[in-house]
């Protein structure tokens, strides 16, 4: 049986098909509403959404949320497999899934990543973790951005086989699996 998308996830997806081709500020409600039609209106964008920061925050909020239930129970088992993982699976969802709206246009993928690391919200907190678990958590998520930024750049020229390698060991030598578990288990 077929589903009917929600509005909320019409608008979603209207966005994400706006940044491939437009800057995320040059893209106003009214293009997202007339992208969305006829299944949405402008009444219905403002029942579920403020203003289009909040719809951009979801977007990421609900990525993040999909993200850490697949990665965090990874990491508890094994670190270096969750690493793998971790890699893997941002670069599949720069190239392929919903994070590649934000890639054709390096400033929709600057935004995305100053939205992320505001929701991944590493600085929370941290007086009460230690002195590995506070550092080593933001060295890796530089490590990851720069990795994915210059991948983005360069028009995916590495497989996502090599990038996983490439980052993944980058990320295990800066690892420390008793850091990354406080974190996680502070954050629950």
């Amino acid at each position: 049986m077929f589903r009917r998308p929600h509005a909320d996830e019409i608008i979603k997806q209207s966005y994400l098909k706006l940044l491939r081709t437009n800057k995320y500020y040059d893209i106003s409600i009214t293009d997202i509403i007339e992208n969305s039609s006829p299944q949405v209106g402008r009444s219905t964008f403002y029942r579920h959404y403020e203003d289009k920061r909040q719809l951009e925050e979801k977007i990421v909020e609900d990525l993040v949320t999909d993200f850490k239930n697949k990665i965090v129970p990874e990491f508890k088992k094994d670190v270096q497999s969750a690493w793998k993982m971790v890699c893997r699976e941002l670069l599949v969802m720069l190239r392929d899934g919903d994070l590649m709206a934000y890639t054709p246009l390096p400033e929709n993928f600057s935004y995305l990543v100053s939205i992320l690391e505001s929701k991944l919200k590493f600085y929370e907190n941290a007086e009460q973790l230690s002195l590995k678990a506070k550092y080593i958590p933001r060295a890796n998520a530089a490590i990851i951005s720069s990795c994915l930024s210059t991948w983005v750049k360069t028009g995916f020229k590495e497989s996502v086989e090599e990038m996983t390698v490439f980052m993944s060991s980058l990320l295990i030598k800066n690892s420390d699996s008793s850091a990354f578990l406080e974190l996680i288990e502070f954050k629950n």
